[in-house]
């Protein structure tokens, strides 16, 4: 799962040698695209920032934790180095529920639907680096590693149309890949903590995380 910077394989060896040769334009790198022409590069690139409203998801605008139904806060897209379209995520909460942080107690749900193939691998060590980035002053990653273990130990492959879901509570939290439970546990303190690598200050994605929580 993870924030999605798990490692992403180029289409092909030639695309794979020119995202390691070819200098970055603009901040991403471009792939070769079968010999695309140096005077078509802005134009490729005006239209691959177009594609999220090409293809937004269409989350519900209601979901239910725990028998509670909570409303659609905020959706957002993330890329991989700023080009690639890697999934879409929405957050459910209460309306009027506080800034998320790892100290409340309201109930949450992400869900995370997949634009493209990603083995579990690539979610690990995203999903242990982002969860060490949260964490408050004070704490160490070497103080969650059983319940980190147990989490990741679950993480399965997804296809593109894929759906991960992580629902929080103060009764627990749960995981979910299209709608069958990995992890169900009473451990609610990791679950907001393991939340938080989305919507805490320290996240990997701050750009999602805004989104989400609606703060832009």
């Amino acid at each position: 799962m993870g924030c999605g910077y798990g490692r992403l394989t180029a289409c092909c060896t030639r695309c794979r040698r020119t995202l390691l040769r070819r200098p970055r334009w603009n901040g991403w790198s471009i792939p070769c695209g079968g010999g695309v022409r140096r005077n078509n590069l802005n134009a490729l690139l005006a239209l691959v920032l177009l594609l999220p409203s090409l293809a937004w998801a269409n989350f519900p605008a209601t979901a239910v934790v725990a028998n509670q139904t909570l409303r659609l806060e905020g959706q957002g897209l993330l890329r991989w180095k700023g080009l690639f379209k890697v999934y879409e995520a929405a957050l459910y909460r209460a309306p009027g529920a506080p800034l998320y942080s790892i100290d409340g107690a309201e109930m949450a749900r992400l869900d995370i639907r997949y634009l493209r193939d990603i083995p579990a691998r690539g979610f690990v060590d995203a999903t242990r680096a982002g969860f060490e980035a949260v964490l408050p002053a004070g704490e160490t990653l070497s103080q969650w590693l059983g319940p980190l273990n147990q989490t990741l130990d679950a993480y399965q492959d997804v296809n593109a149309g894929d759906g991960y879901r992580l629902e929080v509570s103060p009764q627990g939290f749960r995981l979910l890949l299209n709608d069958r439970v990995l992890v169900d546990s009473p451990d609610s303190a990791f679950g907001r903590r393991l939340l938080g690598v989305w919507l805490l200050p320290g996240t990997p994605a701050p750009g999602l995380r805004e989104q989400l929580l609606s703060l832009r």
